[in-house]
């Protein structure tokens, strides 16, 4: 099925390429490159969308959902079927229906972007929601006077 898609992807592709380039007529020389035409505007191109890299992002959403444990009936179904117990994005990816092994390769592909990132770190520790948890002053009964203006980065030390 994976070659199916591929095929699919490539078909769509053609006929945006045939659309952009030949308009009605049979004849048209094309005068960029694809790769160029599916650029982003900001990079020189037009901003038009690989169908390929587009369904892997329609199919990153499923992936959100599906990690973030939304609740919805189709991630519940999900989840029971396929993952169990196990966290999602550490899962081996194993065998379902053509969905499901779609929403598994496109999680392969996304993994990189769920990442934990500390970026600059002058978040406040205690209450900007930078961790799953939200706000860390809710999950605890105070914070002391002295912790208040706590950044991230003060907590963090050579990665821990």
């Amino acid at each position: 099925m994976h070659g199916c898609l591929r095929q699919f992807c490539e078909h769509i592709d053609k006929a945006s390429r045939r659309f952009l380039w030949k308009g009605s007529s049979d004849k048209g020389i094309h005068l960029v490159g694809w790769d160029k035409v599916t650029r982003p505007r900001n990079e020189g191109g037009l901003g038009i969308r690989k169908a390929r890299e587009a369904n892997t992002s329609m199919l990153g959403k499923l992936v959100w959902d599906i990690h973030n444990n939304t609740d919805k009936l189709w991630v519940k179904l999900s989840k029971h079927k396929y993952v169990g117990d196990k966290p999602f994005m550490d899962m081996p990816n194993n065998q379902g229906s053509i969905v499901w092994n779609s929403v598994v390769k496109a999680k392969a592909v996304l993994r990189p972007g769920f990442d934990f990132r500390l970026g600059d770190g002058s978040s406040s520790f205690w209450y900007t929601p930078w961790t799953s948890f939200g706000k860390l002053s809710n999950q605890v009964l105070y914070v002391d006077i002295h912790d208040l203006q706590l950044s991230v980065s003060d907590m963090f030390q050579g990665g821990r």
